[in-house]
């Protein structure tokens, strides 16, 4: 029973915790401003300055409850329960008392009511509550003068009226808290399923990849059973999949940021729109060949947008199997895809089909979420995921239908400025599909990279990047107020001359914490203060090579390419001899890369899950060339034990580590870099990009 209570203790605060700002905020100025307005604007019979000044005080925790001492947080839900009951049903049923029951207090009580249901959605502690604070206001009555000698205001038709108000409060506030838990629970579940996933795309990926080495090694056993036209089908169809799967990862991405209700801006790029629609249609999953007939693609209106990529592919995606979904009976029926550049504001993708189309009174509905039309296996959230993510990039989404017709989807693009373009050097070639998309600010005087003719070249030819370089104070504070947003790292050359780089670095931290900052050329002795001010990696000067500088631009702007010629030099590299331990939990997986690393010439340890990991490493730490670790595992996860080995000073602390997850979020790849992992690599992507991540870290 203890328990049960404590366990409905616990839900009603994580509850409440939700609105606690607001109501903090409300009650915190309501109360004093409501006794001018009642004590001299409206006056009423009797008020109290102290107590509300009192009740005032108590709602300022609230305000700062997420920011509290970690020892005070433990006992802030007992607060909360305190500062509540005095400020809403206690005082409000002392007011009610206190001025006979005017109409004033007894709109004031019913809305009291409403207010604790809004925190509190439990009947029963509502219902304690009120009913206590009825009979302490009783037995304050016979003690405190202020109080009327007799209730004459009070009316027993009062009663039924605040009963339906409990009553009807709590049920439909019930219902909506009900429904809240429902899609918090669905976001639960589509989480676990979407984290789930990686792994078994990622097992299809390796032995996708084996099949295909073997394939290309041109076994003599092989040759016997096939002949060359059935092995490039094989290869052809082996690339399909690795493609499928490739997608299929970057919408899990997509699926966990909808999911987190995160905006798909942080990855937006410049693309030409008649690009993504071609990749679009050749990857989408027909069921066979005449369906694909059906669709017409007419590009001649090309033009440039700024999305996110995969997020847009779906969308595509959502709107073909909305009409092939209602051109099923009907082979004579057509879908066309088409553009319009010739709005003032905005850029238009139109996806039209001859389908059925949409009663107009369906039309306003359709975009809404968990909402469907004629589809028995709809779940309603196709259509709302296509509005929120082109709201997302600044555009929107209207259909325009006539019954037995046809129907419309409008995709409205933000037309991309000359200055924009110009900015970020775009160039409108209709076979470039690969435009500027990240951008970086490096700050030297001429130094190590400035000098480097081949560096601004390399990083633009090779990792579709913007380099910016600045060298005085005052520009680069400006140019980090006026457009921090557009940077996605910077770079600091610590031998400045005319600044003292750790200086800078205070000063951008006080008004810049989320952009990632990079120092190279700095000495030992100095590193550890650089991360104490806020450096997010150090290359100090014996790993000044210009290779190292380009890997880091591309990991912390989540890029998943080396350059050209890092691969290049990586083809015939030598790797007997070396070792790599490797961690991860899915047996599948860990076999999978055990042999994919053997194939490569490595001897590989492999674990199963973090504290065999720990302890293999501190057996063995003087053995391995490079560590390749899980997250999420079972006993211990993977950056536990990465940061057990980095704090522990011992040989190989500072062993290459590189992240194998299934977590692809910015914030969680940037946290794990500032743990001290050198790079990551998410499942379910390219098996080769992993090969050449592996040979450049053991290099």
């Amino acid at each position: 029973m203890f328990e049960k209570i404590k366990r409905e203790y616990n839900n009603v605060f994580r509850y409440a915790q939700n609105n606690l700002f607001l109501v903090g905020i409300l009650g915190f100025f309501g109360f004093p401003i409501y006794y001018f307005i009642w004590k001299y604007v409206y006056p009423q019979a009797y008020e109290n300055l102290i107590l509300r000044l009192f009740c005032s005080a108590l709602f300022i925790p609230w305000l700062f409850a997420n920011k509290l001492p970690s020892k005070l947080i433990r006992y802030f839900p007992a607060y909360f329960f305190f500062s509540l009951f005095v400020s809403i049903p206690f005082f409000f049923t002392y007011m009610l008392f206190a001025n006979n029951f005017s109409d004033i207090w007894l709109m004031s009580y019913l809305v009291a009511i409403y207010l604790a249901i809004l925190l509190i959605y439990h009947w029963w502690v509502i219902i304690l509550m009120f009913s206590s604070c009825i009979l302490i206001n009783f037995f304050l009555y016979s003690f405190v003068n202020i109080l009327p000698a007799n209730f004459s205001g009070f009316e027993i038709k009062y009663v039924p009226v605040y009963i339906f108000a409990i009553v009807s409060g709590i049920l439909c506030h019930r219902t909506e808290v009900k429904s809240q838990f429902k899609i918090k629970n669905m976001k639960s579940f589509g989480n676990g399923i979407a984290h789930e996933m990686r792994n078994p795309l990622n097992a299809i990926n390796l032995v996708t990849s084996r099949i295909k080495s073997l394939i290309s090694a041109g076994d003599d056993n092989i040759k016997k059973e096939l002949n060359p036209e059935e092995i490039k089908e094989i290869s052809k169809n082996l690339n399909t999949i690795l493609g499928c799967t490739s997608r299929a990862s970057e919408v899990i991405d997509m699926i966990l940021a909808n999911i987190k209700e995160k905006s798909h801006a942080e990855k937006l790029e410049f693309m030409q729109v008649a690009d993504l629609i071609s990749s679009a249609v050749k990857e989408y999953g027909f069921d066979d060949d005449s369906h694909r007939q059906r669709v017409s693609v007419n590009t001649n209106e090309n033009f440039i947008i700024k999305v996110n990529k995969t997020a847009l592919t779906y969308v595509i995606f959502n709107l073909l199997r909305n009409s092939l979904y209602y051109l099923k009976s009907n082979p004579n029926e057509y879908i066309k895809i088409y553009l319009n550049s010739k709005e003032e504001n905005f850029n238009q993708i139109i996806v039209e089909d001859n389908g059925p189309g949409i009663p107009s009174s369906h039309i306003k509905y359709i975009f809404d979420s968990f909402y469907t039309y004629g589809k028995n296996e709809g779940t309603g959230l196709g259509l709302y995921f296509c509005k929120m993510t082109m709201e997302s990039i600044g555009g929107s989404i209207e259909c325009k239908s006539r019954v037995g017709k046809f129907t419309q989807f409008i995709l409205k693009f933000p037309k991309v400025s000359n200055d924009e373009i110009s900015k970020n050097n775009i160039l409108f070639d209709k076979n470039d599909t690969n435009l500027v998309s990240k951008n970086i600010l490096v700050i030297e005087e001429g130094g190590f990279l400035k000098n480097l003719a081949m560096f601004k070249e390399e990083v633009h030819r090779n990792l579709n990047v913007n380099v910016n370089f600045l060298s005085l104070l005052d520009e680069i504070v400006q140019e980090l107020k006026s457009n921090g947003t557009y940077y996605n790292l910077m770079l600091i050359d610590y031998e400045n001359k005319d600044i003292c780089s750790e200086d800078l670095i205070k000063i951008i931290r006080e008004f810049n914490k989320e952009i990632p900052i990079l120092v190279y050329n700095a000495m030992d002795k100095a590193i550890n203060n650089l991360f104490n001010i806020g450096v997010d990696e150090v290359i100090s000067k014996n790993q000044k090579s210009n290779r190292y500088i380009v890997r880091s631009i591309a990991k912390w702007s989540l890029i998943n390419k080396l350059p050209e010629n890092i691969v290049s030099s990586l083809v015939n590299q030598n790797n007997e001899g070396k070792k790599v331990l490797l961690a991860e939990d899915n047996p599948v997986n860990r076999l999978m890369l055990t042999t994919l690393l053997k194939k490569m010439g490595f001897e590989v340890d492999a674990v199963s899950d973090g504290k065999e990991l720990h302890d293999k490493f501190f057996k063995d730490n003087s053995q391995h060339d490079l560590l390749i670790t899980d997250i999420n595992m079972p006993v211990m996860n993977g950056d536990e034990v990465v940061k057990k080995i980095r704090k522990s000073g011992q040989k190989k602390s500072d062993i290459p580590i590189i992240v194998y997850s299934g977590d692809g979020e910015k914030e969680k790849i940037h946290k794990f870099l500032r743990s001290g992992i050198n790079d990551f690599f998410i499942k379910g992507t390219d098996i080769g990009y992993l090969s050449n991540l592996i040979k450049f870290w053991v290099s």
